[in-house]
């Protein structure tokens, strides 16, 4: 969470590294994942990004309704990939 703020403040590379640290040390937490899904696309990853959302979903994180309406999602959402993860929840 602390990293979603940084990027959202505008310190997007600290946001990006505390993202990566918590990936390394929680690599398959669900929730983390879908929240670093949500990092990685604020800073315009989008491949990276999708990598995430794919794990978070294919864990547990099938809530639709959050993958439509995050607008923390807003620069992945038109990828072709998102679209199929959308099918698939």
């Amino acid at each position: 969470m602390a990293a979603n703020a940084l990027v959202a403040l505008g310190e997007r590379e600290r946001g990006r590294q505390l993202a990566e640290r918590a990936l390394a040390i929680e690599p398959d937490d669900p929730m983390l994942l879908y929240n670093v899904g949500c990092i990685l696309s604020m800073l315009g990853l989008i491949e990276q990004a999708l990598d995430c959302l794919e794990k978070a979903a294919a864990s547990g994180i099938t809530q639709r309704a959050w993958y439509e309406h995050d607008n923390n999602l807003d620069a992945a959402r038109s990828h072709p990939r998102f679209r199929r993860l959308l099918e698939t929840l």
